[in-house]
């Protein structure tokens, strides 16, 4: 679990971040710093998306206290992370959620981001990776809208060195 919420903190402030840029493929890298364990934190999220600067702080659920979770007769979404910051000078805040049930809501990934950037919807999905016995460093693909714009991506294993995590993400945005 631990791992999986800091893989997503990563990528979702990476997917997020792409909203506004050219047509075209693009970089990201993000950085976050927090704790692990029981009760993880986000405390910084740092990077470039493009060639626009990065800068957010996080909370996650205590799920301890029954934070964060919400079940249907069909799944339970828990919420891993809520993301809020600036990106270019420009306000964003998004959700993170992990569903048991992929596919319930509609879409195939094992999570989806939701919320604004600089007052645009942002929705996607995020998936794992096309080949599941790949050993590569592949974290998994993503898909969504930013406003009228269309991105696509993929997002490599984040690393964790000297308390710092660190995810890299190719895109390519459209529309």
């Amino acid at each position: 679990m631990t791992a999986a919420l800091t893989a997503l903190n990563g990528v979702a402030a990476a997917l997020v971040s792409v909203a506004r840029l050219p047509d075209g493929p693009g970089t990201a890298t993000v950085t976050w710093t927090g704790a692990t364990g029981l009760h993880p934190t986000i405390k910084s999220v740092a990077g470039t998306i493009g060639h626009k600067r990065l800068a957010a702080t996080g909370s996650v659920p205590d799920y301890l206290d029954h934070q964060g979770l919400t079940t249907s007769s069909s799944s339970t979404m828990m919420t891993l992370a809520t993301i809020r910051g600036k990106l270019g000078g420009n306000p964003f805040t998004i959700a993170i959620t992990l569903s048991t049930n992929p596919g319930s809501d509609g879409t195939s990934g094992f999570a989806g981001v939701t919320g604004t950037f600089h007052g645009l919807p942002v929705s996607a999905t995020i998936n794992p990776p096309a080949n599941h016995a790949a050993s590569g460093t592949e974290l998994g693909s993503f898909s969504g809208t930013i406003g009228p714009q269309h991105v696509r991506g993929t997002i490599e294993q984040p690393k964790r060195s000297h308390g710092y995590n660190t995810a890299h993400a190719t895109f390519v945005v459209s529309g």
